[in-house]
């Protein structure tokens, strides 16, 4: 019984895995699988080999990966007279912020007039209903800016002898970018933003002054891995990158021994020794109070509107269209500010003493979070299902990247986040001795 479920649980998989398309975990080239699940699975390009389960948890290396150009890409290259060039055209499609841009400036735009027009002589009453929509009105409009610029720029990049141009078209307008080429070190793909928890990616060329271009993240993965092999090329560098590379972190120390590494002790996060060959890790949510502050922001705002409406309805003679319309608002608002902060206090109580604590032993990692002082449950985690870490770019605090730390394998765990250069820079070589260790 438990063979025949084990074999009908693997041929579902198998076929959702042909579906979705599968890659090698050795050179990423793309496999054709079979409509029969084979015993084992070969690579023609590399000649990896190995089963199902290996393709499902095994992560393709991209540092082999082989790059072609999608075939559904819209990328226009040409190469004249030794330069190159790649025109990255405008989407064209309406996106998310364009549509809440336009939603935003209607509903404003119907305040508006409703308020300009309604029975009053009050000139104090329409100054201060159009002082209220501006930051409205204006917010919208920038909205609708980056929705439009999204949606309508497109993007040529150059490669010449002498130089590596990025020139960027908008409303008849251009801005162009130039970097000299001798003093490009780098082109790699760069973290630009996530979308539904999905990492998008960017193209970086970088110059040994740290000064670079940022470009085409509205492409599709594939395209971005291949137009950073052709810049590569095209400038004479080695094909080859790690994804969410970010800005360069502090390099490995070298120590051979734990002895060697200092203890870390930051206001949330601390790092101790335990025993000869051990450490643990203890890290304690720090967003409590600011998901609190935010909480505050809405009911600060129905405050605002109570005193509005008390302005506004004290300088009318009667009521009219303009006070059914505004009761409709204030309901509404007063119901989404509500629920607003109660979702931020709820956040605020559930990180509110919460503690992570990772204890690493020579064989295994041990994980358990705590509640204000309350156990929960143990997991553990064998070493050998862990090879590498990565120190990824997880976003940035007053214009600096900040970090995350992550073990990977079979296994992916994201030990720390959203922690400063030099903190994950000690914590990755903590963590890069552990898996080192014999």
């Amino acid at each position: 019984m438990f063979k025949l479920v084990k074999g009908l649980a693997e041929r579902k998989g198998y076929e959702h895995l042909r579906k979705k398309g599968a890659v090698c975990p050795m050179c990423s080239w793309s496999l054709a699988l079979p409509a029969v699940m084979p015993d084992e699975i070969v690579c023609c390009a590399c000649g990896w080999s190995g089963g199902m389960m290996d393709l499902i948890f095994l992560e393709p290396d991209s540092a082999n990966r082989i790059y072609e150009k999608p075939a559904k890409s819209k990328i226009i290259e040409s190469k004249d007279d030794g330069s190159c060039s790649w025109l990255l055209p405008a989407t064209k499609k309406i996106n998310f912020m364009l549509v809440l841009s336009v939603v935003l400036l209607v509903f404003v735009g119907a305040f508006t007039a409703f308020a300009v027009i309604v029975e009053t002589e009050s000139v104090s009453y329409k100054i201060t209903t159009l002082s209220f929509t501006i930051p409205f009105w204006l917010g919208g409009i920038a909205i609708g800016y980056f929705g439009l610029k999204s949606m309508l720029m497109e993007s040529i990049v150059v490669v010449d002898r002498e130089r590596v141009i990025l020139l960027q078209k908008l409303f008849g307008k251009s801005k162009q970018t130039v970097l000299a080429r001798e003093l490009v070190t780098r082109v790699d793909t760069y973290e630009a933003y996530r979308e539904n928890d999905s990492l998008v990616y960017g193209v970086k060329v970088t110059t040994a002054g740290k000064e670079g271009l940022e470009f085409g993240s509205r492409l599709s993965r594939d395209e971005v891995f291949w137009l950073c092999a052709q810049l590569e090329q095209a400038l004479d560098l080695p094909v080859g990158r790690q994804l969410d590379h970010g800005e360069d972190v502090v390099a490995a120390s070298g120590a051979s021994d734990f002895s060697q590494l200092a203890e870390i002790k930051e206001k949330n996060l601390t790092l101790t020794r335990v025993g000869h060959d051990g450490f643990r890790i203890k890290r304690k949510h720090s967003c409590s109070f600011q998901l609190a502050m935010a909480g505050m922001i809405p009911l600060l705002g129905i405050g605002f509107l109570l005193y509005y409406d008390i302005l506004i309805f004290s300088s009318m003679r009667e009521p009219g269209v303009f006070s059914v319309i505004s009761s409709v608002f204030d309901v509404l608002f007063v119901v989404f500010s509500v629920l607003l902060a109660a979702a931020f206090f709820f956040a605020a109580n559930y990180f509110s003493g919460r503690v992570k604590v990772y204890e690493f032993t020579s064989a295994e990692l041990r994980f358990r979070e705590s509640k204000r002082d309350q156990l929960g449950k143990e997991v553990c985690y064998q070493r050998d299902i862990f090879t590498k870490v990565e120190v990824l770019n997880s976003g940035r605090v007053n214009n600096k990247p900040r970090y995350r730390v992550r073990l990977k394998g079979k296994k992916h765990l994201d030990v720390v986040s959203f922690e400063k250069k030099e903190v994950a820079g000690q914590l990755a070589d903590w963590l890069r001795l552990w898996l080192a260790a014999s």
